[in-house]
């Protein structure tokens, strides 16, 4: 017979890729907390971690930002944005990944 947490684990909605590193090996589990247990996931590859129930909300455009930023294809480590879109944006991090994606 399946636990409860099983049951909810199993039975979970379609995870998005990490949103700090984009990976797609992700391990569900559970933390304790002082008020009772609440389902986690976690990422095998940076093994960032959050609650199920919040992994998948993003921001759309800021999610949208962070599959470009790290796709899952691209094995350089880090990004550099492209100088004209930074020096165009320095009052926001955003806009320039913005107009770095539309190059």
């Amino acid at each position: 017979m399946m636990t409860e947490h099983e049951a909810i684990v199993n039975n979970k909605p379609e995870l998005l890729c990490c949103p700090f590193c984009g990976g797609t090996d992700l391990t569900p589990g559970y933390w304790s907390l002082d008020d009772g247990e609440v389902d986690s996931v976690e990422c095998d590859n940076c093994y960032a971690g959050a609650p199920v129930e919040a992994w998948n909300k993003r921001d759309n455009a800021d999610a949208k930002r962070i599959d470009w930023l790290a796709d899952p294809e691209q094995f350089t480590g880090s990004i550099q944005l492209p100088k004209e879109c930074v020096e165009k944006n320095l009052h926001s991090l955003r806009a320039a990944i913005d107009a770095a994606m539309e190059l």
